[in-house]
């Protein structure tokens, strides 16, 4: 970094997105509405941050993650802090999001600019991106397509059971059979719980052996593993949901209650950064 780039990174560093006197603040509210755990929901905020870093002092336009981009999302909500505040006061200039115009070249195009987004971060900060918060660009473009805004009090959210992989579609296929169309009685409905609960038992068993295989590979003993963490402000945890048991079971994570509507695939996905209403980007 050059000296001014440097005087930059420490403003935006000592910037605080938490009001003072805020009963619920904003790396709270980042937490809640992403089903993070608090202590990943600020590092992300720390990762935004340099995110921003980049926007002004990269000289490209930057794309960020699916994560860092949920804390941009929630900061233009809080219109005082973003644009009086931290682009006027902190950045010196404004930094525009804008929504992708969708198709093909659009998803190449930030593609493209995400990889350099990536490259610029290792430039200017000497490290590796942390892999959970800035993923390839594979992964990247295809987790904003599948993103949904739910109502967790209006709906059930069941991870898949990415551990049983194509086995998963034999054990509950039957079930939808027997309990989805509403057919047939008590008998019908008995018989489908009676396969959940199959299924059920089998996933757990299941799961069972791979981490009694995993740990006789890494020489651990079930004193060296911890899989029911449901702490909020998890010290040095690195998981993403606070969710706990299920979240190791079903290899869940913050993302079944989040939104985005950045889409992905050929519909475009990914967003940039406007800099004094130049380049574009998309949400």
């Amino acid at each position: 970094m050059t000296t001014t780039q440097q005087n930059l990174w420490n403003r935006i560093s000592a910037f605080s997105l938490d009001a003072v006197d805020a009963a619920y603040p904003f790396s709270k509210r980042l937490a809640r509405e992403n089903a993070w755990s608090l202590n990943f929901a600020k590092r992300v905020i720390e990762e935004y941050k340099r995110f921003m870093c980049l926007a002004v002092s990269a000289g490209h336009e930057v794309t960020p993650s699916e994560e860092v981009d949920e804390v941009w999302h929630l900061h233009l909500i809080y219109t005082k802090s973003y644009w009086d505040d931290f682009c006027n006061g902190v950045l010196g200039k404004p930094i525009h999001h804008n929504p992708t115009k969708g198709g093909k070249s659009e998803r190449e195009k930030y593609g493209a600019l995400y990889n350099r987004t990536l490259d610029s971060y290792r430039a200017f900060f000497n490290e590796e991106p942390p892999a959970d918060i800035w993923q390839s660009e594979q992964v990247r473009f295809k987790k904003a397509a599948e993103l949904k805004k739910i109502n967790t009090r209006e709906n059930w959210v069941i991870p898949k059971p990415k551990f049983l992989g194509t086995s998963a579609a034999v054990v509950f296929a039957p079930i939808a059979i027997l309990v989805l169309p509403g057919c047939g009685g008590g008998e019908l409905l008995f018989g489908g719980l009676a396969a959940a609960g199959g299924a059920g038992a089998f996933a757990l068993a299941n799961r069972a052996r791979e981490d009694k295989k995993k740990q006789e590979g890494d020489g651990l003993d079930s004193s060296n593993i911890s899989v029911f963490d449901g702490s909020d402000d998890g010290g040095d945890s690195d998981e993403k949901s606070g969710g706990g048991f299920f979240d190791n079971l079903f290899g869940g994570g913050g993302d079944s209650s989040s939104s985005s509507d950045s889409g992905g695939g050929d519909s475009g996905g990914g967003c940039g950064s406007g800099c004094g209403g130049g380049c574009g980007g998309g949400d």
